[in-house]
């Protein structure tokens, strides 16, 4: 399939959920400026995705294209019959604002999609990993899926984005290395849309229009500018490097401002082989690596990895999170859609990546205390608030894991726990990291003060506290000074949003940021000191993926908010001087996004190696040049052997070519990649007891006995090719000949197939274990 048409088909898929989610959409953002538009093809997927899963896992429906087009016909139906009319008149009276919702999706498809086809290869860190599972489900027509590297078990990651895009695939019979990279691309442009429907939403009712009918022109370019600053600009690594470069800072000092790796080029904006890399790895002393991403990063290297897939997801659930806030605000109004919508979202994150669940689970609890605390302020009774908040919020949360309960069934884990961080994050590396955005946060908490010490309904409290708040403000000064500076001003960010959230209580209408947009300010400094008190033990037995995981998370939130934080301190409403200030805040700020960008425009070119090769979507094509044998031979598999029967292939560690066959072909191996399972499962001792016995049938045990050890792992399959040859020696071209039959013979690869016992014979394998 070419990849256009792959591109195009892949794309009014997307449509088609958007249109059928849309009237339930506009429902539940009823209240919101944007009218919940922006909601509509992340919850489209969810519905038709959700749906599918639960029968699957039931066993009522298979999951395949028909189940998956059926399902989405009778939703479209049913949710056209009830609010249909209302989705027809939305559309017709705020065409101007969906046409520039749809704009900023199909700007973000085109550009990620472009990004994409200039490096699409599906090779390296941990591709073969995510093409494995994404090809798992899509080959599956039963859940629960089987495990591609560890036959006759279930998937034991978050597996939930994987499975809801290779439902898109099969829908759209689009193939699986082309559908894997256009995965990418539509989770970019979703993120795209969400942003913008969101941060609309929040700037509307900043300007206090939220109940304009008509786009407001200004505040749909600003969140244009928010989308770039979330999904396109980079850090500032680039920038150091071109400093560098430039002869400003050796890269010691660098290294000791906190940047782990500078590069002194005689080029500066132009990144050489793999340079680019060296963003997500600032962090100088975490162990074994400081891994920190954002979403272009996360595009460009291609790992369609459970936090970049999730984004679009996070985002419906602020989005309904503020949603439900408003709602609440209009004498509670919250039915049965709203509860069960929300339930369903946040739910879903546990599936597809369950780190997000710490974050914005309790963004959306902030959500609803603040709503029931200004329903208080308005006469509420404070019991009566109470007992409605706790109902609410339990009703929800238990709905959300209920509704997803089959994926807590047999659940796996490594082990895990709290540790208390002993290294901070280097200062410097935080201002690397979100440079721009953290300015905009320091004007922001700044001008909150001087905003709040001259309004009457805020003043007295902060005079009152001023002299407690400048003690602290000493005492954090002296340990950001003497010992811990990056403690000292996290410490500082969080007590110095009081303005602000005293604002939002008093003045609700006026606040500054919105209530809920102090919400996901508070939450955003919040998440940047809990990383540096506490984190989550895991394998590794470091903070690094706990700092990998919510520096995500802070990206996001920050990112979302540039657009709120610039317009307020560019605001009205204050005097000259301040408004002098605000005005220099965001220009320093934008000169800093503007060295973010140097990222998105070096890194792209190297990556794409200057875009000399040819523009593809096919993720496989690479091994048609390097492992040609491989290649047509997984194109046998895949055309010619229906199912998922369990195939032997060579057994080799993580980050390596090994496991090819299962990634491509989307079968089940007995084992591979041994250190990925162990971080998903535990030590297990199966892992080394199916290593030894793939060893023996292609090196050392008899070859009268190969067979029986075959048929006890119930594969079907025997793969000999290169990888093998160089893993048990050139002999395992021959030694299966006269023991199985060959089915197929080509280039270096052979493929045998494996008899099989009468029924009851040979242990193992016999059925998926959770």
């Amino acid at each position: 399939m070419p990849s256009l048409l792959a591109a195009l088909l892949w794309y009014l898929a997307l449509a088609v959920c958007a249109l059928l989610a849309l009237p339930v959409a506009l429902r539940l953002g009823r209240r919101l400026p944007d009218g919940g538009y922006a909601l509509a093809r992340p919850l489209g997927l969810l519905l038709v995705g959700y749906l599918t899963w639960l029968l699957g896992m039931l066993g009522i429906l298979n999951s395949t294209a028909p189940t998956v087009v059926v399902l989405a016909a009778l939703l479209a139906v049913g949710l056209w019959s009830g609010w249909g009319r209302d989705a027809a008149a939305f559309l017709r009276s705020r065409r101007a604002l969906v046409l520039w919702t749809e704009a900023v999706f199909l700007a973000g498809f085109f550009l990620a999609a472009l990004a994409r086809a200039s490096s699409p290869a599906i090779n390296g860190q941990e591709k073969f990993m995510d093409m494995a599972l994404y090809h798992a489900f899509l080959r599956a027509e039963q859940l629960p899926a089987e495990d591609p590297w560890l036959a006759g078990y279930g998937v034991p990651y978050y597996y939930f984005g994987y499975f809801l895009w290779s439902l898109v695939a099969k829908a759209t019979a689009v193939p699986p290395a082309v559908g894997y990279n256009l995965a990418l691309a539509a989770t970019f442009a979703m993120l795209a849309s969400g942003v913008f429907g969101l941060a609309y939403s929040l700037l509307a009712a900043q300007l206090r229009r939220d109940q304009a009918a008509r786009l407001l022109p200004g505040a749909a370019l600003i969140a244009s500018l928010g989308v770039v600053a979330t999904g396109v600009m980079g850090n500032l690594q680039a920038a150091v490097d071109a400093l560098a470069s430039l002869g400003v800072g050796s890269p010691a000092a660098w290294r000791a401002f906190g940047v782990k790796e500078v590069s002194a080029r005689g080029a500066p904006l132009i990144y050489q082989g793999s340079e680019w890399f060296r963003a997500a790895r600032v962090i100088p002393n975490i162990q074994p690596d400081g891994i920190t991403e954002f979403p272009w990063f996360s595009l460009l290297l291609g790992d369609l990895h459970p936090h970049f897939v999730a984004l679009p997801f996070e985002l419906l659930v602020l989005a309904l999170g503020y949603a439900t806030f408003r709602n609440l605000l209009a004498e509670r109004d919250l039915g049965g859609t709203d509860l069960a919508a929300n339930a369903l979202a946040l739910g879903a994150l546990i599936p597809l990546n369950t780190w997000d669940v710490g974050t914005f689970w309790v963004i959306y609890l902030l959500a609803v205390g603040a709503a029931l605390l200004l329903a208080v302020r308005r006469g509420l009774a404070a019991p009566a608030a109470l007992r409605f908040g706790l109902a609410l919020l339990g009703a929800t949360f238990g709905l959300a894991i209920v509704l997803y309960f089959p994926y807590f069934v047999g659940y796996q884990s490594q082990p895990l726990g709290l540790g208390i961080v002993e290294e901070r994050t280097p200062l410097g590396s935080l201002v690397v990291l979100f440079g721009p955005f953290l300015v905009l946060v320091v004007g922001a908490v700044a001008r909150g003060w001087l905003d709040g010490l001259a309004e009457p309904a805020v003043a007295p409290i902060l005079r009152r506290w001023l002299w407690i708040v400048l003690l602290a403000a000493t005492v954090l000064l002296l340990l950001a000074l003497l010992r811990d500076p990056t403690l000292g001003v996290l410490l500082a960010l969080v007590l110095g949003t009081a303005p602000l959230l005293l604002a939002a209580w008093h003045e609700p209408e006026r606040a500054p940021l919105t209530p809920f947009g102090t919400v996901l300010l508070l939450a955003a400094v919040g998440l940047l000191l809990g990383t540096e008190l506490l984190f989550i033990r895991d394998t590794f037995g470091t903070r690094m993926n706990t700092v990998f995981k919510f520096y995500y998370h802070v990206w996001l939130l920050l990112g979302l908010l540039s657009p709120l934080l610039v317009v307020y301190l560019l605001g009205r409403g204050a005097g000259a001087a301040i408004r002098g200030l605000g005005a220099s805040i965001v220009l320093a700020a934008g000169a800093l996004a503007l060295a973010g960008l140097l990222y998105p425009v070096g890194a792209t070119w190297a990556k794409a190696g200057g875009f000399r090769g040819p523009l593809t979507l096919d993720g496989a094509a690479w091994m048609k040049d390097l492992m040609p044998g491989d290649a047509h031979a997984v194109q046998w598999l895949r055309e010619r052997v229906p199912g998922r029967p369990v195939i032997v292939e060579a057994v080799g560690g993580d980050y390596t070519e090994y496991g090819r066959i299962a990634a491509f072909a989307g079968l089940p191996s007995p084992l591979n990649w041994p250190g990925h399972e162990l971080q998903w499962r535990g030590p297990l001792a199966e892992f080394a007891r199916r290593q030894d016995v793939v060893e023996a049938i292609y090196q050392r045990a008899a070859v009268g006995t190969v067979l029986s050890m075959l048929q006890g792992l119930h594969a079907e399959y025997v793969y000999v090719g290169r990888l093998e040859a160089e893993k048990y020696g050139s002999g395992v071209y021959s030694r299966f000949d006269g023991v199985l039959e060959p089915v197929y013979r080509q280039d270096d690869v052979t493929i045998y197939r494996v008899p099989q016992p009468p029924s009851g014979i040979g242990v193992g394998l016999a059925e998926v274990r959770p």
